[in-house]
């Protein structure tokens, strides 16, 4: 027999009682569906226990038994279906309880009677029953996670969009606005996820307060429930890219398709993981909006964030044709605009609600481009371990020497250019109190595709653009990864050379040890440790 304490006691017994009946059991979940407990099946079984409201047919609280102590369990269950009922309904106490197992009425006599509810065994559960039977159904057979009728629209947009990759572009502050007025959505506010290449998708705000909210609280740096209470208050829809974790997460973006599965939903109060046909239809016309306005206006967006450090003011409307069954005009006009003074508010607002003296929150990095001598050829390769000791005795300017040897090789960054400019570049180097590192940053190359881009970093905090790997060039993608792998094995040891001649000919990047003038022994950073995830939002 159980007992509850005088504190619980006093609060449940002030929860409203209703005229209500329920039905209390503990139920196995088996490979060939649900059944009751007192059969005998020797496979591995997951066990509930629940509690319904038998007046109604409203499943009240249903939780995982994780051990034996499934008495216990079947209490702190109905105690959740009185407080807090899974199904939303509001807190009450029932007039009557039934089960049909003896052990447990015997566990919840006293309960029963302290809560003023009436208690009784009884041989069948119908209520119950007829839960399992449809619960039973929905896991043979479960409904889509989005409409079946629009599905394949939406999906094919997913994919588009993963190409585009807007979040090489846009901070998650900032913010597109989206007029669409169809489906019962007028205008959204979208945030894209995963320009450090570690969470990538969407969200779709349906109100500007929404958004506003959820940003002020993720800055007050609250509770981890408090969060989640927070997460879950956003009202948007949902895009999420799924994939496997990468050991590189600058190798995600180069991930094919094929290997990401997109995960759709809605957010409001509580988190629904699938879209109805008005939902599917709104957010792929979204979508397409996205990647149009993107691809359109990409090299404008370079000039102006790279080159000015500004995020621009830009309008343009699209009209997205849609599936003649929706019964929809075709095309849609959709209007879609950058929103800069949102994005100056929440940049303030965030730093303003900063109270801790870490100096590094307050700078501002400008990515500068004036390293690389004009006409320079960067070679992107590796050193043997055995031929560092001599290139370290050979060269006129030589760094520390960093840790012990690790991996195969030391990965390289080669500048070859003229005698003078190598020359004058090696000045450059000790006037700016020498290099730090080298990290990659998810971005974009001069000509607005996607690239991985190669930030050098001075000792005194500037940095300096490299080089570019573009995402579609295979070549490219193999030395990038070659890099990242050699990086990660060499425990983020690198190197980088300034070499005279060797820009043309047959001997085009191959430099002889006595034409290397400057070997710099540094490191790899993350992208969050160069601090470039402020690369797209200060500059």
């Amino acid at each position: 027999m159980s007992s509850l304490n005088a504190i619980t006691r006093q609060r449940l017994v002030k929860i409203p009682q209703s005229v209500n009946v329920w039905e209390g059991d503990r139920r196995q979940l088996m490979p060939n569906g649900l059944q009751l407990v007192n059969e005998s099946n020797p496979v591995e079984i997951e066990e509930y226990v629940l509690w319904v409201n038998g007046s109604e047919g409203e499943l009240r609280s249903m939780n995982v038994v994780e051990d034996e102590s499934y008495l216990e369990a079947i209490v702190e269950t109905l105690l959740e279906a009185i407080e807090t009922p899974q199904s939303g309904s509001l807190p009450a106490r029932p007039k009557k309880i039934v089960v049909r197992d003896r052990e447990v009425f015997l566990y919840l006599k006293s309960i029963a009677q302290a809560l003023k509810i009436t208690l009784e065994l009884v041989p069948e559960l119908p209520v119950i029953d007829l839960v399992f039977e449809k619960f039973q159904d929905f896991r043979a057979d479960p409904p889509s996670l989005i409409s079946p009728k629009y599905g394949d629209f939406l999906l094919e947009k997913a994919a588009q969009l993963w190409k585009t990759a807007p979040w090489q572009l846009f901070g998650d502050h900032q913010i597109l606005e989206i007029e669409l007025n169809q489906w019962d959505i007028g205008t959204v506010y979208v945030s894209m996820l995963g320009n450090l290449g570690l969470e990538l998708g969407i969200l779709a705000y349906r109100s500007l307060e929404s958004l506003k909210t959820f940003r002020s609280k993720v800055g007050k740096r609250d509770s981890l429930e408090e969060m989640e209470a927070a997460f879950l208050a956003q009202n948007c829809l949902f895009l999420n890219y799924e994939f496997e974790p990468s050991p590189i997460p600058q190798m995600v973006r180069f991930m094919d398709y094929d290997d990401v599965e997109p995960e759709f939903g809605v957010l409001d109060g509580i988190m629904r993981p699938f879209l109805n046909d008005d939902e599917t239809l709104a957010f792929a016309v979204i979508l397409e909006a996205i990647h149009r306005f993107v691809s359109k206006n990409r090299s404008q967006f370079i000039h102006s964030q790279f080159m000015q450090g500004i995020f621009p003011e830009f309008t343009r409307r699209h009209k997205i044709p849609v599936p003649e069954i929706c019964g929809v005009a075709s095309p849609v006009t959709v209007k879609v605009s950058t929103l800069p003074k949102l994005a100056d508010e929440f940049t303030n607002t965030y730093h303003g609600d900063d109270d801790d003296d870490d100096d590094d929150d307050e700078i501002r990095y400008d990515l500068r481009t004036d390293f690389v001598p004009a006409g320079s050829l960067i070679v992107t390769t590796a050193l043997a371990w055995e031929s560092i000791p001599l290139l370290r005795s050979q060269v006129q300017h030589h760094a520390p020497t960093l840790a012990p040897m690790a991996g195969e090789a030391l990965p390289v960054m080669m500048i070859c250019t003229t005698a003078a400019k190598a020359k004058a570049l090696v000045k450059k180097i000790e006037k700016i109190g020498g290099l730090s590192g080298i990290g990659m940053c998810s971005g974009v190359d001069i000509f607005g595709d996607g690239a991985e881009l190669a930030i050098l970093k001075s000792r005194s905090g500037i940095l300096f653009f490299v080089n570019d790997f573009s995402e579609t060039d295979e070549e490219d993608k193999r030395v990038l990864g070659n890099w990242l792998r050699r990086s990660a094995e060499s425990n983020n040891a690198c190197g980088l050379i300034i070499a005279k001649g060797y820009t043309k000919g047959q001997k085009r990047g191959n430099p002889a040890p006595k034409d290397m003038i400057a070997f710099y022994e540094i490191q790899t950073f993350s992208a969050e440790e160069m601090s470039l995830a402020k690369l797209f939002q200060t500059m």
